[in-house]
């Protein structure tokens, strides 16, 4: 950085010295005075670079590039006002300079001034007059002002100038929709399609609109134009499925796309994307239709990518999720030698350790959990929890400075370490006071945790009231809690 300032005071002294007589002292000062602003920049003393500055104006008050440059300072330290005030007075001095007028703008926009922000964008335009570029910016802040219909009008202004675009029409799309103007947003996509003949992507979205609008058969009809084109084109194919089958029953549906999921053409991450809405709404009362069809998908993405870690790490979500936690398990190892580097992984592995009650193994998980993910409080969680349940007291607590550090900024794993604590004092024959523990938590996040309600069960069972017992016993299986130790208490 030494050479770099140098450089500069090097480049400017050679450039006053080699023309004795052009500058005077007053401009040899001025600019001394701007290297040693530039110099106080660099090097992060924004003190004296304002000072400097400043110093500047006292020296020549015409000066606009000065106040330009002092509000590009007040900027960077987010004194907006201040930066405002420097910007106006560089362009009382000075009009034409487009990008004085542009960082008015920067600084009004951070303000929320946005009808502010576009005159000074007007003013630019007034300079360059054919830039899109500030007539989009322009057009966003009207939006952001709720002036929908004179953001609408710019763009059709804009498409008056240089021609109706993808990116104009979509701009007006994306805002008519918001509007809930959706017959004009289909107008918009018919003229795309009309505009990009044989676009499928462009069709597919004029297909999914008139859906959107329950004009199904036009719909339909334009998915099939979709597939004359492409006949693999995930989109169209998933969308005639969908409605070839009865929407209300899922299963058929998952039963329907096996082909597609199948299908090596379709990319994986498109098969994912589609199964992963029907995995987060399995059932927590099982549907056998439903869990059989999404079990026999998972099935087929492994068998079709044996090597992708994406798709063992679907299935043992589906294996989990439909009770099946030794199979789950098998899934997130075979992930997990494919690729180590997905935390959510090792955080559900731990979960299906527990809920197979293979306490030593997830201890030992847990552990090395902590060694690879240090700042995260699962791991700790689950070493502590496991320690509990093999009675290796002492190991429990190792971590409780590490992991209580941990856990203060974040209210779920506050929970969580509340939750340790209580099953701690369940184990050690302190059901009362684990009881009160648990009671003095949100009730709202303690309904919602399966852990929890299990934990509540055993307490309620070991103070000898039965009747809660159960209550929380089946509320932590409708939680998604399928083990077979809870299954045993129920029984």
């Amino acid at each position: 950085m030494k050479i770099f300032y140098s450089l500069i005071l090097l480049f400017s002294f050679q450039y006053i010295n080699a023309q004795p007589g052009i500058y005077s002292e007053s401009d040899i000062k001025t600019q001394t005075e701007y290297i040693t602003a530039e110099f106080y920049k660099y090097s992060s003393k924004p003190k004296e670079q304002e000072e400097k500055l400043k110093g500047l104006l006292e020296l020549d008050r015409t000066n606009d590039a000065t106040y330009y440059q002092l509000a590009r300072f007040y900027l960077v330290q987010e004194n907006y006002p201040d930066a405002l005030s420097q910007i106006n007075k560089a362009i009382k001095l000075y009009k034409n300079n487009k990008w004085y007028h542009l960082l008015a703008a920067d600084i009004q926009e951070l303000m929320l001034d946005y009808t502010a922000a576009n005159q000074s964008i007007e003013n630019a335009l007034e300079i360059e007059p054919k830039n899109t570029a500030l007539m989009y910016r322009k057009t966003h802040n009207l939006f952001k002002n709720g002036n929908t219909d004179a953001g609408i009008n710019m763009i059709t202004e804009i498409e008056n100038k240089t021609g109706t675009t993808e990116k104009s029409s979509y701009l007006k799309l994306d805002y008519l929709n918001n509007e809930g103007r959706k017959e004009e947003g289909l107008t918009v996509l018919k003229n795309l399609v009309r505009l990009y003949p044989g676009n499928v992507d462009h069709m597919n979205n004029l297909a999914l609109q008139y859906v959107d609008l329950n004009q199904i058969d036009e719909g339909k009809k334009m998915f099939k134009k979709v597939l004359a084109i492409d006949p693999e084109n995930v989109q169209a194919n998933i969308s005639l499925l969908k409605d070839e089958s009865n929407t209300s029953e899922e299963s058929k549906y998952l039963f329907a796309i096996k082909p597609l999921v199948s299908n090596p053409n379709i990319p994986l991450d498109q098969k994912i994307k589609e199964l992963i809405p029907y995995v987060e709404q399995i059932p927590f009362e099982k549907d056998i239709e439903y869990v059989d069809a999404i079990r026999a998908l998972s099935e087929s993405l492994v068998a079709n990518y044996p090597n992708e870690a994406k798709a063992h790490a679907i299935r043992g979500d589906i294996m989990n999720l439909t009770g099946q936690p030794q199979t789950a398990l098998k899934s997130y190892d075979r992930t997990l030698e494919l690729n180590d580097n997905v935390y959510s992984v090792w955080a559900q592995k731990m979960e299906v350790l527990y809920a197979l009650s293979s306490y030593k193994e997830l201890k030992k998980f847990a552990e090395k959990t902590i060694d690879f993910y240090p700042n995260n409080a699962e791991g700790y969680f689950w070493y502590k929890i496991s320690s509990y349940a093999l009675n290796e007291i002492n190991d429990a607590t190792s971590f409780d400075d590490i992991y209580g550090f941990i856990a203060k900024s974040n209210v779920v794993n506050k929970f969580k370490f509340t939750l340790t604590e209580a099953y701690g004092l369940f184990v050690l024959n302190q059901a009362n006071k684990g009881l009160i523990k648990l009671e003095a938590l949100k009730i709202n996040i303690l309904k919602q945790d399966a852990f929890a309600q299990e934990l509540l069960g055993d307490i309620y069972h070991s103070l000898d009231k039965p009747k809660e017992a159960l209550k929380h016993w089946e509320l932590s299986k409708a939680l998604g809690n399928y083990s077979d130790r809870l299954q045993a208490k129920l029984n």
